[in-house]
């Protein structure tokens, strides 16, 4: 710690960035080629370009004509990030781009950009009360965190890190009122958490962790200034957004996954407990008088939220009938938990367990009552990631936090040289080398489990079928139905100029249903004629050794693999393939008459 850039402030915050930088260079250079190609890993990239290449001819930005055949699909992903992936790609096709390709690379970027804003952010929070080298520690954290790059890649065009952006910004204008009361950066920090409540509804813990926060450092230091102007932009932002951007025409309008009455309520309900906090300190109530009032609303109307909204205590899942729960839900990796390997339970719990507990243990050494509230955010993640690893990255944030503004009380890792114990120093470099020990570790576990997830990747990945192989073929074909499974579709609907029955998407319960029930039909296949003759269906396309959705064990009997093995059915004729389409693809026409009505 002796170069210059390590004692200055600026240099710090660069090298900061610098870390993710290298990170998001090496897999950046990976991927390249797969964007470049149209290939992504997340079904969710596919379905939000076909949105926006549809927004360019003229539908609604969150409408899909081409999904649900024949009505078409309203999905709940709001407009922040889909209209800043559409202003970036007119920065792209200045190139010479066409709007697929500038859309794709628009997509990609602003997934990079967000990575970087975020560590910029986390970093800037805890400099503003931190040290250097707290503050370096937990950038190479976060550049080592497998929850957070698999989010943050190239190969990613979705908003799962671009919410977490105005997290991080709130966090900072929070954090800074430990330095100097302000009214404006108060208000910016709560129109920062609105905006990534409208972004997506998933990010309702930050932002209570963000006001819990604020309400921490207001109760325990009254000088830090009021919050009124927090809950004024946080109930401001989100009014606004209901106003631009309601829920879609087939959405309640008490929808849990996009912006809606049950979020007024939220931010309305929300707003009156920081006042009640803000209440309680200027009239110099004693601190547990103080906290038992807070504690007591709070708790007052997070029961009144829940009683009066619909359907919010049945959980992510409750918009799903059971069958569904059965054959689709529980297929999807993002929503499976992390204790399903040792690799993730190192990868998604470590650092949000070692954070919190950092956190409070400094909370109860320095009486930090804010301190506390990062720490049980960084505990709370590693209960939700250990649920679903879509937690992780929401995870690593919080924990980012938690971790650097801890170990900044450290006595090893403050901004003065001095000299410190054996066991200080080593504590230090095992915190300072978190994030590389815990890589080491998931790659060993992994050379010592045979089904590793991590080492069979790339075998998994030869053994499915690969839609560009026949999507020309498909493209040949007059513009139809198609009969193929959710997770084929989505990536269908961007490569050809087909409909499908239903994508990955959980708004579409009749589709996913009848998608489901055809392919997972038993002979005389009543059930998947009668689907085919109800959505018009004149194609089906199965994989023969595709690891689907279908089923978890598919069964030889199902319509699915019977058409994959090639046997016939009466009214379904097989396609011949092109030489040049990869021979486990399945390509069948309906012979049965369509229902025109």
């Amino acid at each position: 710690m002796k170069l210059s850039l390590l004692r200055s402030r600026n240099g710090i915050f660069v090298l900061a960035i610098l870390f993710m930088v290298i990170a998001l260079f090496r897999s950046t250079y990976a991927q390249f080629g797969d964007v470049a190609a149209g290939q992504f890993s997340n079904p969710d990239s596919y379905y939000k370009l076909v949105l926006l290449e549809g927004y360019a001819q003229g539908h609604p930005i969150n409408f899909n004509p081409r999904d649900n055949a024949p009505d078409g699909n309203w999905i709940h992903w709001s407009l922040p990030h889909s209209w800043t992936v559409w202003q970036l790609h007119k920065i792209f096709t200045l190139f010479g781009l066409d709007t697929q390709s500038a859309l794709i690379w628009a997509g990609a970027s602003l997934t990079l950009l967000s990575m970087l804003l975020l560590t910029a952010l986390v970093a800037a929070t805890v400099l503003s009360i931190g040290t250097y080298k707290a503050t370096l520690a937990t950038a190479l954290l976060m550049a080592s965190s497998l929850p957070l790059g698999g989010y943050g890649q190239l190969q990613q065009v979705t908003h799962h890190i671009f919410m977490l952006v105005p997290i991080a910004g709130a966090a900072l204008c929070v954090i800074s009122a430990l330095n100097t009361p302000s009214v404006i950066r108060d208000t910016l920090g709560g129109v920062l958490a609105g905006l990534a409540l409208w972004i997506s509804p998933e990010t309702m813990p930050l932002v209570v962790i963000m006001v819990v926060l604020r309400m921490a450092i207001r109760l325990q230091f009254p000088d830090s200034g009021k919050i009124w102007p927090m809950a004024a932009g946080l109930s401001g932002m989100l009014l606004l957004a209901w106003l631009i951007d309601p829920p879609p025409p087939t959405f309640s309008v008490w929808s849990l996954d996009h912006v809606s009455l049950a979020w007024l309520l939220f931010v309305c309900l929300t707003a009156l407990v920081m006042l009640v906090a803000d209440y309680v300190t200027a009239y110099e109530i004693g601190a547990p008088k103080s906290f038992a009032w807070v504690s007591i609303t709070g708790i007052t109307v997070a029961s009144i939220w829940l009683l009066l909204t619909p359907g919010a205590t049945a959980g992510a899942s409750g918009l799903l009938p059971d069958e569904l729960k059965t054959v689709w839900w529980a297929q999807i990796q993002e929503l499976k938990p992390a204790t399903s390997s040792p690799e993730k339970m190192i990868a998604w719990l470590t650092t949000p367990m070692v954070a919190g507990l950092l956190a409070l243990y400094w909370t109860w050494h320095k009486r930090l009552l804010w301190l506390g509230v990062l720490g049980m955010g960084a505990l709370l993640y590693a209960l939700l990631g250990g649920l679903h690893v879509r937690m992780g990255a929401a995870g690593a944030l919080v924990s980012a936090l938690a971790f650097g503004l801890s170990v900044s009380y450290m006595p090893v890792f403050a901004n003065e040289e001095k000299r410190h114990s054996i066991k200080a120093q080593t504590g230090g470099v095992l915190l300072v080398l978190l994030g590389p020990l815990q890589l080491l570790a998931i790659i060993g576990v992994a050379l010592l489990d045979n089904d590793s997830a991590i080492l069979n990747a790339n075998k998994d990945k030869k053994n499915q079928c690969a839609m560009q192989d026949i999507a020309p073929q498909l493209n040949a074909l007059p513009p139809s139905v198609i009969l193929t499974t959710s997770s084929a579709a989505s990536e269908l609907l961007y490569r050809t100029h087909h409909k499908v029955i239903a994508g990955n998407y959980h708004h579409n319960v009749g589709g996913l249903l009848d998608v489901h029930r055809a392919l997972l039909d038993t002979e005389p296949w009543e059930t998947a004629k009668e689907i085919i003759k109800k959505r018009n269906v004149e194609y089906i396309l199965v994989c023969q050794s595709a690891q689907d959705d279908v089923a978890e064990k598919l069964r030889p009997t199902f319509f699915h693999n019977w058409l994959a093995n090639s046997k016939p059915i009466s009214g379904i004729e097989p396609i011949d393939l092109n030489s040049t389409t990869k021979s486990n693809w399945r390509l069948f026409q309906t012979t049965q008459p369509q229902n025109h009505d």
